[in-house]
């Protein structure tokens, strides 16, 4: 059972850096990063050189930084860049599909309301990121199982809680 959890969690997380990669392959672009930097501030504002520096080794661990930069890279920074709007707030049957050749690998990016569906070409391998506007959360959906990686506050949409490996949350404020 733990071998199974550990081939789903590795092959979510080579999804995920694909997605990293083809963003910045598709988009060329270089975002302002705010939600990672926000970490970073909070991570260096806990107390001294010794406590910061224990806390960002955990943070690292958990995965907060990895997961932080993901949502910068994949979501906030290169959606707006794409489509000139928020995926969030295209309208039913609204698509944008983008062809991206990364290390000799062709890989074909299509965005439509509330999704990113990323496909290898060559392998037919396919990931998705799925926003749940009822429960507003973020998933990445393999092989037709969806895991929860985020989810926004139900009373300030401005906190958006990533959700790692282990279950476990870290808050982070997106508007800042």
């Amino acid at each position: 059972m733990e071998k199974k959890m550990q081939k789903r969690i590795n092959k979510i997380v080579s999804m995920v850096l694909i997605a990293i990669f083809c963003s910045f392959s598709l988009t060329s672009c270089y975002g302002k990063f705010n939600l990672t930097k926000k970490l970073y501030n909070w991570n260096g504002n806990l107390g001294d050189k010794w406590i910061n520096s224990i806390m960002m080794i955990v943070l690292m661990i958990v995965p907060a930084y990895s997961i932080a930069g993901f949502v910068d890279v994949a979501i906030l920074n290169v959606i707006e860049f794409w489509t000139g709007d928020n995926p969030v707030a295209m309208k039913e049957g609204e698509k944008e599909t983008k062809f991206v050749e990364m290390d000799g690998e062709n890989y074909e990016i299509t965005a439509t309301k509330n999704r990113f569906d990323v496909k290898n070409l060559q392998t037919g391998k396919e990931a998705s990121l799925l926003f749940n506007a009822d429960s507003q959360s973020w998933f990445v959906e393999t092989n037709g199982t969806q895991t929860r990686v985020a989810q926004y506050d139900d009373e300030n949409t401005d906190l958006l809680a990533l959700i790692n490996p282990d279950g476990k949350l870290t808050e982070v404020n997106v508007a800042e």
